[in-house]
């Protein structure tokens, strides 16, 4: 018991550092308009990874005799990813 509520405040400590890393580098960077807009690109790309990822991952979770539904929420995300890039796609930010 004593070793969990250890490794508890070591992971509070960690997550406390981190958030006051965070605020102190927002608070500190130049206040310059960086916002573009959303490119929907990077979600259709996001979708491409996901899908297949989502699928190996209910393959393997099945092979290995866990619920294969712990690969869906992958999917969802492909999909909804996919769905949301491709509905975008005259919104695309190219480089080119």
């Amino acid at each position: 018991m004593e070793g969990l509520l250890l490794f508890l405040a070591i992971l509070l400590a960690i997550v406390i550092t981190i958030g006051i890393i965070l605020v102190i580098v927002i608070w500190k960077r130049p206040k310059t308009n960086r916002f573009k807009g959303t490119n929907f690109h990077t979600f259709y790309s996001m979708g491409l990874v996901f899908i297949p990822f989502g699928i190996v991952a209910m393959i393997v979770y099945s092979r290995l005799g866990m619920p294969f539904f712990f690969g869906v929420p992958f999917l969802a995300m492909g999909i909804t990813y996919l769905l949301v890039g491709l509905l975008n796609r005259d919104k695309w930010n190219r480089d080119d």
